[in-house]
């Protein structure tokens, strides 16, 4: 009589709970790999973003603040109490720390 009711006495028997452990061990160690990921994406989605705006004036540029309403091509206020044209419009993302000590990895980005 086999050990358990699912076992038959064919010498391999003892195999098919090892492969349905390992198959169930896999599918959690996969399911928590993707949960990482999807909060590491939104972590990356909440970040702040900042708009700048860079003037052309005569020649130098300027940097400052992006004002409601300004397009590129526009002229603007900015530079020293007169117009300048906006040259571009920048999304700059606020500046992340890099974790240098995460690993072999942290260590490879020296």
């Amino acid at each position: 009589m086999p050990l358990l009711p699912f076992m038959d006495d064919s010498p391999l028997a003892w195999l098919q709970p090892l492969i349905l452990a390992a198959v169930l061990l896999l599918t959690i160690l996969l399911m928590l790999r993707q949960a990482g990921e999807m909060k590491r994406l939104e972590e990356a989605a909440s970040r702040r973003r900042e708009f700048i705006t860079i003037l052309d004036c005569g020649g130098r540029e300027v940097r400052r603040p992006f004002r409601e309403g300004e397009y590129v091509g526009a002229r603007a206020e900015g530079c020293d109490g007169e117009a300048g044209v906006v040259k571009a419009i920048v999304v700059k993302p606020e500046e992340e720390k890099r974790d240098r000590g995460k690993g072999i990895r942290g260590l490879l980005r020296l």
